[in-house]
């Protein structure tokens, strides 16, 4: 589970360009929430580099990982299966938990 980014097609036909869009008109608004992630982690030395690779790599970046890869595949099992995002896995339909209380 990596959140809803749409397809690979929507990011080709679209997305793409409404992200560059935007974070070319909200880099202060990009930079406060990169500021918010960097608080008590330790990497505050490393803030302009990463605002700078959001706001100007990373759309370039993900564009050339899912160049050939099929238009209805979903953009963030894509992005996980290149290595841009974790590989989460929850717990499914086949999980048992139990709500009883054990005695």
């Amino acid at each position: 589970m990596h959140g809803q980014f749409g397809t690979v097609g929507d990011w080709q036909a679209g997305n793409r360009a409404r992200v560059l869009k935007w974070l070319g008109e909200h880099r202060e608004e990009a930079a406060s929430v990169l500021d918010a992630l960097l608080t008590k982690s330790g990497l505050t030395e490393s803030r302009e580099e990463l605002l700078d690779n959001v706001t100007r790599t990373l759309v370039a970046r993900i564009s050339g990982l899912i160049e050939d890869d099929p238009p209805d595949r979903d953009l963030s099992q894509q992005l996980a299966e290149h290595g841009m995002l974790p590989d989460v896995r929850l717990p499914d339909a086949g999980a048992f938990i139990s709500t009883t209380r054990v005695p």
